[in-house]
């Protein structure tokens, strides 16, 4: 690939990173819910704190990756994001507790902190003076993808072969997904001796956004990231379970 373009590359290992962390470990779980307390044993209580668990542990890590960002290569952040959620579906297969799920509940928030969508933000804006919306929407249609994707697949691993299985096989899948990560990520385009995506719209760029929204703005800001992102992002994990409670099939 021409150098001057490897931005595109970057995007699409983010787009791969986020379809782990953000997707198969947060939005794509909710196809496990069911079978947590099917097969895994758990009440409904048990498994709403599993995914409380990894709820907080991914605020934590969003929480401790900007520091982490300014000190570390951004590289080495997000491949450690992604091994810990390979490491966490691993745990996910193993545990025969509750206390074994909320354990491997955590380490997937932790992924999502570390291997998420800020990091993934950071290198999209070293990569691109423009077209940085474009890449960033493909990233975050990789989230997406993944609940599409894995449904049918978890349902099926489960049916057929078992749930132990199912968690193995996604912790391969995710390990598969970190070594192309490291070896097509770079932190910064000089890394690579070349130039970001529209090098020569630096100014452009620059403008893109005032540094300091007004408190007022950035008040009603929160409050819509708020409102849309709980039931868009956490509240419809339980969706899955509630329907089979009603006689729903998996």
């Amino acid at each position: 690939m021409d150098k001057k373009q490897y931005g595109w590359a970057i995007c699409m290992a983010c787009a791969l990173l986020l379809f782990c962390t953000a997707g198969l470990a947060q939005t794509g779980f909710s196809a496990y819910q069911p079978y947590l307390i099917r097969i895994g044993g758990l009440t409904n209580t048990q498994a709403s704190t599993v995914v409380l668990f990894r709820n907080l542990f991914g605020l934590a890590g969003m929480l401790a990756v900007t520091p982490l960002i300014q000190r570390f290569e951004v590289r080495r952040i997000v491949t450690c994001g992604i091994l810990i959620c390979g490491f966490s579906f691993l745990a996910y297969g193993s545990s025969r507790s509750f206390f074994g799920y909320c354990g491997a509940a955590a380490l997937s928030g932790c992924a999502l902190g570390l291997g998420g969508m800020i990091p993934a933000s950071v290198l999209i804006s070293r990569w691109f003076n423009e077209h940085r919306g474009l890449a960033l929407g493909i990233c975050m249609a990789a989230t997406g993808l993944s609940v599409i994707v894995a449904s049918p697949i978890i349902t099926l691993l489960v049916s057929r072969v078992s749930l132990r299985f199912s968690f193995f096989t996604e912790s391969a899948f995710i390990f598969l997904a970190a070594a192309v990560v490291w070896t097509v990520l770079r932190s910064r385009p000089d890394c690579l001796h070349t130039e970001p995506i529209g090098a020569h719209h630096v100014e452009a760029a620059k403008s893109y956004a005032p540094r300091n929204a007004p408190a007022r703005l950035s008040f009603f800001m929160m409050l819509g990231i708020l409102v849309f992102g709980m039931p868009g992002n956490n509240l419809y994990s339980y969706i899955s379970a509630l329907y089979q409670s009603t006689g729903f099939g998996a």
